[in-house]
């Protein structure tokens, strides 16, 4: 399932592709604190249609520090134990994307720049994730690949979308800057199996089965 959808998007997109030579050359970048965009296609006066990509990415770090006293020895001595987690996280989205531009400019008055127009936009897309986490003991440093698995089972593999209404005004003929606030929906599960091999019980077996569903605002300026 996962590779079929990977195919179709990027088989959308080729098609897309096809008609640059034919039509109009669309590009939308759209800049953000956590998630960039950039949209490529076909662009006529009222639609754009095309493939693009969306990438966010997250760093997550924790240290603990840890002081007692062990009073089983011959004198009371105080020990300090340092240990931590960091986690980073990188989430790619190809996508296919449609953008109805709404209102402009009549024929008679010929303008070709200082107006705005409004717009309505969707997209599809599928999330490939990569996920990097270690733990830290003291000097020693380790690779958490049960994080990694989890966190990239959760993160990857998922199919999702965009709705946003939005705003363009136009400085050129064919140059705008866009104001947009939208909603990001992801839908995906997660599911694994871990098998204690240390355990004395026969086929001790801890299934992790769950669902995810997020939905997100945003506002970009670009």
């Amino acid at each position: 399932m996962k590779r079929l959808t990977i195919l179709l998007l990027v088989g959308i997109c080729a098609v897309a592709g096809t008609t640059w030579a034919q039509s109009g050359l669309g590009l939308s970048i759209k800049p953000g604190f956590i998630i960039n965009a950039a949209h490529i296609g076909y662009k006529s006066d009222n639609l754009f249609i095309g493939g693009g990509l969306e990438f966010a990415s997250a760093s997550l770090s924790a240290n603990f520090e840890r002081t007692y006293k062990d009073t089983w020895g011959p004198r009371d001595t105080t020990i300090t134990e340092k240990y931590g987690t960091k986690v980073d996280a990188s989430v790619f989205l190809p996508q296919v994307a449609v953008k109805a531009l709404l209102g402009g400019p009549g024929e008679e008055d010929g303008n070709e720049r200082g107006y705005a127009r409004p717009y309505i936009w969707g997209s599809v897309f599928y999330s490939l994730a990569s996920v990097k986490s270690s733990f830290t003991y003291g000097d020693s440093t380790k690779h958490d690949t049960l994080t990694e698995k989890i966190a990239g089972d959760i993160l990857g593999g998922n199919l999702g979308g965009t709705v946003a209404i939005g705003g363009e005004y136009y400085i050129a003929k064919s140059l705008s800057l866009s104001g947009e606030f939208g909603c990001r929906f992801l839908f995906g599960g997660i599911k694994q199996e871990f098998r204690d091999e240390y355990s004395s019980y026969v086929n001790d077996v801890t299934k992790l089965d769950g669902k995810l569903g997020l939905g997100v605002t945003y506002t970009t300026w670009g």
